[in-house]
């Protein structure tokens, strides 16, 4: 896998749990560069737009996708909505 992958999975873990990905403790123990965290920020922006427009257009996001895509994709949109939502 390759390392800009494997940092997006670690920062959405550390989100997941939580914790800021861009705290120098993150940084340090991922070895993230200064290059990795413009990109790294940059990713985390796009995938929190596509987020927001498919809360916006669940019926285009969803037809793009095929009928295992499709329902994989709801149960991650339902758990993550479920996790914002309870207190």
């Amino acid at each position: 896998m390759n390392r800009t992958a494997d940092l997006i999975k670690a920062a959405a873990d550390a989100l997941d749990d939580g914790r800021d990905p861009f705290q120098q403790a993150f940084l340090v123990d991922h070895d993230v560069t200064f290059d990795e965290c413009m990109i790294l920020s940059q990713l985390l922006a796009v995938g929190g737009r596509l987020v927001a427009f498919g809360i916006e257009n669940p019926t285009v996001m969803l037809g793009a996708l095929n009928g295992a895509q499709m329902a994989a994709a709801y149960q991650q949109l339902s758990a993550a909505l479920h996790r914002v939502h309870t207190p």
